[in-house]
């Protein structure tokens, strides 16, 4: 086993065949909504030399047994030690924004400091959360574990674009919730955006097409042109939830099929 120093790898901890076209397209055709399109669940581990930061937490086997339809192949804490690391090793946990896929598996990771943006933190503690469209997409109990990680300083409540680490800094963008961020890595001198969710899909960005859960349109598409800004020409982003990312990237770590190195440039095979 090889062990990851330095580098971005995507982890494809769960999937979903079950899954239409129309459910991840804001106000799709409904000729084409009944069409295939499988979604793959992804977080992604960003290594530097010092540090070990997670960029989200997907959810739990339990979730996915709730929630039914979903493939779980295993935890991030599983995966970490495939690239020969601890998870005790995980300094930082960026959460991306606080749906119930990006949060279920924090407890794994008790040392790290958790990135939050303020808006997003806000939003999950306000009277919106019992609303029917938004009750549905979070769980309670990962926002009272975040709670006590708070209470016990571990939460790092922050205001717009800030560095994680050299090389390495969160950008608030909003559009799918108030306060989502991806994270921009440098690859020498290539530029990589980790959009999780402000992209679910390839589709979303290059066909300026939002996802089917919003916040605020504008929002979304300001955030495709902020992307588009970042990766200028010669660099890349990387979709949340897309099994093309399997695809367009072809290295793998350890030759394990969801450990998926991450580069500058997009390797099609």
């Amino acid at each position: 086993m090889t062990r990851f120093d330095d580098g971005i790898v995507a982890v494809r901890y769960a999937a979903r065949t079950e899954s239409k076209r129309g459910e991840h397209f804001y106000r799709f055709d409904a000729d084409c909504c009944c069409d295939a399109l499988p979604i793959d669940y992804f977080v992604w581990i960003v290594a530097t030399p010092g540090r070990l930061i997670l960029l989200d937490a997907g959810f739990t086997a339990e979730t996915a047994h709730a929630r039914g339809s979903r493939e779980f192949f295993g935890t991030i804490a599983e995966s970490i030690r495939g690239l020969g690391r601890s998870p005790d090793e995980v300094t930082d946990v960026v959460l991306s924004h606080l749906h119930y896929d990006h949060t279920g598996q924090l407890p794994d990771f008790p040392e790290s400091r958790i990135w939050v943006q303020q808006r997003e933190w806000d939003f999950w503690h306000g009277p919106m959360t019992s609303r029917k469209m938004y009750s549905h997409i979070y769980e309670p109990r990962d926002i009272e574990y975040l709670d006590q990680r708070f209470a016990s300083g571990d939460v790092r409540l922050i205001e717009g674009d800030t560095e994680i680490a050299p090389g390495v800094t969160a950008r608030l963008l909003g559009g799918h919730t108030p306060g989502l961020q991806v994270l921009e890595c440098s690859l020498g001198d290539r530029a990589v955006v980790l959009a999780s969710d402000a992209s679910h899909y390839y589709d979303n960005y290059e066909l300026d097409e939002p996802y089917a859960i919003v916040d605020h349109v504008p929002s979304v598409l300001n955030a495709f042109d902020r992307i588009r800004e970042l990766v200028a020409d010669e660099g890349t982003f990387v979709p949340g939830h897309d099994p093309l990312v399997r695809e367009r990237f072809v290295h793998r770590v350890n030759d394990d099929e969801n450990l998926v190195l991450v580069t500058a440039q997009a390797v099609v095979a």
